[in-house]
C-alpha cells in the first residue's frame, strides 16, 4: 500500500480518517481507501475514538515527505478535535491566534475565543437591544459562549453575527415569541422565518447551523454533530452549504447573498475587541 489509510470500526473513527485523509491531499500525499475493520481490538476494544493509521509502505523517505505526513496526521486530528492547528516551525514564524483588531474575511471559524464574554456583553449594553434586558443580554452572550466553545467555535465570531444579523437584537425577527438571532429562514415575506421556543434553544440553532457551514457533512465529532442535528431539526440546511465556511469569507454569497458580508463580520468583530 503506498498512501494513507485509516482502519476504523466506528464512524468517529471513520470521520477522523476522513480530516487526516483531506489533510494528506492538501500536501499532494498520496491516499487510499479507509478501510472498516471492526473485528480488530484496537479498534472494537474502547469506547473512545479510535483510529489505525496506515501510512505508506516501509522505507526510507525524504525528510520533507515524512514532515509532511506528520503534519497531516496533527493537522487532521485538530480539524477533528475541532481546534486550531499551529504548524511547527521557530517561535518568530509559527502561527498564532490573530491577535486583536486582526480579525479579517480569513479568520478561522474554530478557534478559541478571541475575546472575553463581557468584551460582547459591554458592547451590546452599550447600544439599544430591543425588548432585551440587560440580564437577558448577559444570558444570551454566556449562552453563545458556552455553546461555541464546547464545538470549537470562536464565541465571539459567532455573536458578532448575531449583532449583525439583528442589528444589536433590536430586529423584528429577533425579539420574543421569535427569539431568531441569525435570520434564519426569513425571506423578507411576511411571516417566513424560523422562532425558537427559548433563549437557549434559539442560540443552539444559530450555533449548530453556523457549525455546519463549517465542517464537511459527516465529518463532525459527537458532540459537533449533535449540536448540528439540533439546529437544523428547525430549518434544514442544502447539502452544497456543508463545510463552505471554514473561514468567515466563506459565508458571503452562501449564508448571506451581501458579497461584502464576511467583511462585514469581520468589522463587528473587531469593534467588540475594541
Amino acid at each position: 500500500m503506498d498512501g494513507f489509510s485509516g482502519l476504523y470500526a466506528a464512524d468517529d473513527g471513520h470521520a477522523l480518517a476522513k480530516h487526516i485523509g483531506r489533510a494528506f491531499e492538501a500536501r499532494h500525499q498520496p491516499r487510499k481507501a479507509d478501510v472498516f475493520r471492526p473485528e480488530l481490538f484496537f479498534l472494537n476494544g474502547t469506547t473512545m475514538t479510535a483510529l489505525i493509521p496506515e501510512v505508506r509502505r516501509v522505507r526510507n523517505y525524504p525528510d520533507s515527505v515524512n514532515q509532511a505526513q506528520g503534519e497531516a496526521i496533527a493537522e487532521g486530528t485538530c480539524a477533528f478535535l475541532g481546534r486550531t492547528y499551529r504548524p511547527p516551525g521557530p517561535l518568530d514564524t509559527r502561527v498564532r491566534e490573530p491577535q486583536p483588531g486582526l480579525v479579517t474575511p480569513d479568520s478561522a471559524l474554530h478557534a478559541a475565543a478571541r475575546a472575553p464574554a463581557e468584551k460582547p456583553k459591554q458592547y451590546l449594553l452599550a447600544r439599544s437591544h430591543g425588548e432585551w434586558s440587560d440580564d437577558d443580554v448577559r444570558t444570551i452572550v454566556d449562552f453563545y459562549y458556552t455553546t461555541a466553545g464546547a464545538v470549537g467555535l470562536d464565541p465571539l465570531l459567532v455573536v458578532a453575527q448575531l449583532v449583525e444579523e439583528t442589528g444589536h437584537l433590536t430586529s423584528f425577527w429577533s425579539q420574543r415569541p421569535r427569539r431568531n438571532f441569525a435570520g434564519i429562514g426569513v425571506t423578507g415575506n411576511p411571516g417566513e422565518g424560523v422562532s425558537f421556543p427559548d433563549r437557549k434553544t434559539a442560540v443552539h440553532g444559530h450555533t449548530g447551523r453556523l457549525l455546519a457551514y463549517s465542517l464537511p457533512k459527516g465529518t463532525g465529532n459527537q458532540a459537533q454533530n449533535q449540536l448540528i442535528n439540533e439546529a437544523l431539526s428547525f430549518h434544514s440546511l442544502p447539502a452544497d452549504r456543508f463545510g463552505v465556511a471554514p473561514t468567515l469569507k466563506g459565508l458571503a454569497g452562501t449564508w448571506a447573498t451581501d458579497a461584502q458580508y464576511a467583511v462585514k463580520l469581520a468589522a463587528v468583530a473587531n469593534d467588540i475587541l475594541t
